[in-house]
């Protein structure tokens, strides 16, 4: 209990339990507790296999769909959030999940949804984690009277609201956070994948492929375009490591190869058990 406690801690995934999510975008039912207790599998998983535990817990992409059963063998709705259709998966072993969807703890869905918005992705909050717990780096906090909010647009994408922040005054902070954060971006608030935005009749974007059409809410929608996911490690130590990615999957591979972030992790190991 006491490893598992550690994790929990660490990654921060249980507070996915304190984000309020509304189920009519869910396409389901939004249950953070089972999401939680998949993470918490994947966890003690790894840590039973134990071989190279900080990076496959960085790239795995077998993941644990253990709860959410219910007592008749079917499942509740929760599957989505995988990007999964069929319910006959295995429940007593982890199982693949779609190729090039995922990569380790960081994109699963526990972990963004517990670094997300009520309605929204939050790439400065997950490029803060990030460069807080993986490269040791330290963020200021927000200076006395900046008002940190986004202008309302339901016509663009987050990333198009977040050019605000790209005047001097503010990228020197923002730069060691949104171009970590971005790459998350190929998944939308519930951590479920996407390669596309959509916009619905009034041009507004939806998160999800899974909010058109769902109990004719949306009953017209249409590619608005690819998402760009582009961003950009830097502050690894290892200059073959920096540079620019494409996505939170490549993100976590060069990661988990990062001496720095290796001992930025035992680091925290050992302000823990101290």
């Amino acid at each position: 209990p006491r490893m598992l406690r550690f994790f929990r801690e660490y990654f921060d995934y249980p507070k996915a339990a304190d984000v309020f999510k509304d189920d009519i975008r869910h396409g389901g039912t939004h249950q953070p507790k089972h999401i939680i207790q998949d993470a918490d599998w994947l966890v003690l998983c790894v840590l039973h296999k134990d071989r190279h535990v900080l990076e496959e817990l960085l790239t795995t992409d077998q993941f644990p769909v253990f709860s959410g059963t219910s007592s008749k063998g079917q499942k509740v709705g929760y599957a989505t959030v995988y990007n999964l259709v069929e319910p006959g998966w295995p429940t007593d072993r982890p199982i693949p999940m779609p190729r090039g969807q995922r990569a380790g703890m960081l994109t699963h869905p526990a972990w963004l949804v517990a670094h997300s918005g009520n309605f929204e992705t939050d790439p400065v909050r997950r490029g803060k984690w990030i460069q807080e717990h993986l490269l040791g780096g330290v963020v200021p906090d927000l200076p006395i009277g900046v008002e940190a909010q986004l202008p309302e647009d339901p016509q663009s994408t987050i990333r198009q609201r977040f050019h605000v922040v790209r005047s001097s005054e503010c990228w020197r902070c923002h730069k060691k956070m949104n171009p970590l954060g971005e790459p998350f971006e190929i998944y939308d608030d519930f951590g479920r994948y996407r390669d596309k935005h959509h916009v619905n009749a009034d041009g507004r974007v939806l998160a999800s492929v899974l909010e058109i059409g769902h109990k004719r809410r949306e009953s017209a929608a249409e590619p608005l375009h690819g998402v760009d996911a582009s961003g950009e490690l830097h502050g690894s130590g290892d200059s073959k490591l920096d540079g620019e990615v494409k996505n939170a999957v490549q993100l976590m591979q060069r990661l988990a190869k990062s001496e720095r972030v290796r001992q930025v992790f035992i680091r925290h190991v050992f302000r823990f058990w101290m």
